[in-house]
């Protein structure tokens, strides 16, 4: 059986101002976390500079001690044929597994 027009009314009139709630609450939210990426987004970029900043004096000695230490590409070669060693290269990955905690290869 149909409905009155009056109730059909009705409900699309309860429908609508749902909707209007729902939207003004998603447009809320929407703005929230657009504001909160951003504040996100600056603050690494903070921490990113400070971890810079803070390790230089460290990365300068750690550099100063490996260019004493550290023969040429050359002498690395006839090292390594004279002697018959190996070796092993540690790039970016491997140095951010070491020293970041929440570094994740996964």
């Amino acid at each position: 059986m149909l409905e009155p027009s009056s109730t059909v009314f009705d409900h699309l009139k309860q429908q609508n101002s749902l909707l209007s709630e729902l939207t003004e609450l998603l447009t809320t939210r929407t703005e929230l976390a657009t504001s909160t990426s951003s504040e996100v987004t600056t603050t690494r970029r903070t921490v990113e500079s400070l971890k810079t900043i803070l390790g230089a004096p460290l990365l300068t000695r750690v550099r100063a001690a490996i260019m004493r230490k550290q023969p040429g590409f050359m002498e690395t070669l006839e090292l390594i044929r004279d002697e018959e060693l190996s070796f092993a290269r540690f790039g970016d990955g491997e140095f951010r597994l070491m020293t970041r905690l929440d570094f994740n290869l996964c």
